[in-house]
Order: structure tokens, then C-alpha cells, then sequence
């Protein structure tokens, strides 16, 4: 097709399915697209699949949601690629869809690393961080009600792993911290326990730490400091550049280390946050969340900045932007 000068779209009507290699399920009638519709579709699975989807290594795909909003809103996204048939499963009070492997394999092909994120720690791929600014915005569109919040400002989390325990095992994760680092994180003293029997210790605990008494405790803390900040969230700076291409301030901190008895990992909670109320504003005019609530919640906060919003909105214009 490609030196035929063929487009991609020749196929569509022309396959009735894909399978995976049990034949089975997978996408009927499906359809392919290009273009700027494909840069945004790609962009919009690319943000969920980087925070609510497990994919395996034989490709199947599993999404998790809460929300029968943005979960309507996950399935219409995918009717863009042909008919799916999701097997739903209810676990621990979200809705399991098992989303066909053939779409799992192109999720792979386009960057979504298989198995734990947090061992990966990888970016965007550059079919998505090199895309058209638009594109961009769906992403970013889509970011927020995946894995993120918002309240008077645009927030999301991501979680690295600094040591790998039992879990880093199948990837060969060499640990970023000696053992007595991870004795520190057990201690009642310096960590608080969670509900679920996880400990947790702030960034801001551990500077403290840096100034204690105890010399030996004051390095161990250095110790922890270091691994945190020279193994930074790549995904969380590809999704920071993605918002700096729309003069969309984000900054982006450690909150916490983690470390989890059962397993004996230990990872770190990296927050994004945009940077002030110009670049919230920015954001919700530019690219308001794909969802339901906190899109109400974005529109709620900018009736109450009119003059700002008024302000922020001739820039746009004024850039070229179409609102």
C-alpha cells in the first residue's frame, strides 16, 4: 500500500475482523484512521491507557473505572477504531473492562510499556510527544480525569519505583537504595501507616531528617533524597513539555516515599500542578477535562474569575487559537 501510494482508509470496509491469536473476540468491522484524527484518538487512549489500564505482556488490556460517565466516554473513544465487545467485571468497587488484544498490541506499538509502570519509569513515545499541538491538547484533555484532580488548580500523581522488592523481580529492577534505607522507611518514628498497612514518609519529613542529630540517620535520609531527585518521573516531564507547547506552566515535585511490607518496594509519589491561576485558567479554556464532574467543577471555577478569564481568553485568540 505504501508504494502503491494507497491511504489507510482503502481497508476500511474491506476486513471484518481482527482477532488475537485465539481468534476470538477482538474488533469487528474495524476502521483505520489517519491523520489529525488518529494524532487525537492516539492521544486521548495513550493518557488513559498511562493511568488506569494493565497491559499484559500477551497484549490483553484491562481498564479500570469508577465513573459510568468517563467510562461511556472511554467506550465512544473506541468505537472510532470499529466494534468491541468488553467484558465487564466488578473489583473492588470499579468496573474492569477487558478491552480486546489487538487494540492492547497497538497500545504497545504506540509507547504503553506492558506490565508495572513504575519499574519502566519511561516517557511519552514520540509518536505522541511529537505530535500536533491539538493532538497534545486532547491528551492533556484526557490526563486529568484519569489521574488527576481538580481544585482551584489542574493536579495529577505519578508513582516510581526506587526499589523493586519481590515485584522488581521479572524486570531485573537493581534497587536506587542500600538496606538501610528501607530499615528507616519501616521505623514507626519516621513513617505514618496507612490504611492499608503501607508506610509513608513526606518529602518535606525527610529534609527535615537531613538536619537530625543522629549522623547516621541524617545520611540515610541524604541517601533517600538523592535517589528521589536523580531518578525523576520521565512520564510526568513529557506531560509537563506536552503543556509548556501551550505556554501552559506546570511544576512538578516529589510529595512522598512509600514503602510496602508485603512486597518490600518502595517507590516515589511525583506530583504535576499547574503553576498559577493564569495557567489553570489556560488550561480549562485550552483543554477542560474529558469528563463529566470536573468539567462542571472547571466551569464552576471560572465563573468566578470573569475579568481573568476574559483577559486570558483575547491572548488566545490573539495566538490563533479558536475558542
Amino acid at each position: 500500500m505504501d508504494v502503491n501510494g494507497v491511504k489507510t482508509d482503502y481497508l476500511n470496509e474491506k476486513i471484518e475482523r481482527i482477532t488475537g491469536i485465539n481468534r476470538q473476540g477482538g474488533i469487528r468491522n474495524p476502521r483505520f484512521v489517519e491523520g489529525k484524527e488518529l494524532e487525537s484518538l492516539r492521544a486521548r487512549l495513550v493518557a488513559t491507557a498511562n493511568s488506569d489500564f494493565h497491559l499484559r505482556e500477551d497484549g490483553r488490556a484491562e481498564y479500570y473505572e469508577g465513573d459510568l460517565d468517563r467510562l461511556g466516554i472511554f467506550k465512544e473513544t473506541l468505537r472510532n477504531f470499529g466494534e468491541m465487545k468488553l467484558n465487564e467485571q466488578q473489583r473492588d468497587g470499579y468496573i474492569q473492562q477487558n478491552v480486546p488484544s489487538p487494540m492492547g498490541k497497538v497500545l504497545e506499538y504506540w509507547g504503553v510499556q506492558p506490565g508495572n509502570k513504575s519499574f519502566h519509569n519511561t516517557g511519552l513515545s514520540p509518536a505522541v510527544l511529537g505530535s500536533s499541538l491539538e493532538a497534545a491538547l486532547k491528551y492533556l484533555e484526557d490526563l486529568i480525569p484519569q489521574d488527576g484532580s481538580f481544585s482551584s488548580a489542574f493536579e495529577w500523581t505519578r508513582c516510581i519505583a526506587i526499589r523493586g522488592g519481590r515485584e522488581g523481580i521479572p524486570y531485573g529492577f537493581e534497587s536506587k537504595i542500600s538496606d538501610r534505607c528501607v530499615n528507616l522507611l519501616k521505623s514507626h518514628e519516621y513513617t505514618k501507616i496507612d490504611s492499608k498497612g503501607n508506610h509513608r514518609i513526606t518529602i518535606r519529613n525527610l529534609d527535615t531528617l537531613l538536619q537530625n542529630d543522629n549522623p547516621e540517620i541524617a545520611a540515610i535520609a541524604e541517601e533517600i533524597m538523592s535517589a528521589v531527585f536523580n531518578f525523576p518521573c520521565n512520564l510526568i516531564l513529557d506531560e509537563k513539555e506536552i503543556a509548556e507547547r501551550a505556554d501552559i506552566k506546570v511544576n512538578e515535585v516529589p510529595r512522598e516515599v512509600r514503602y510496602y511490607p508485603k512486597t518490600g518496594k518502595v517507590t516515589v509519589a511525583w506530583v504535576a500542578r499547574t503553576a498559577s491561576v493564569d495557567d489553570t485558567i489556560r488550561w480549562a479554556l485550552l483543554c477542560p477535562p474529558n469528563d463529566v464532574r470536573k468539567k462542571f467543577k472547571v466551569e464552576k471555577f471560572l465563573e468566578k474569575r470573569k475579568d481573568a478569564v476574559e483577559r486570558i481568553m483575547n491572548e488566545l485568540k490573539s495566538e490563533g487559537f479558536e475558542l
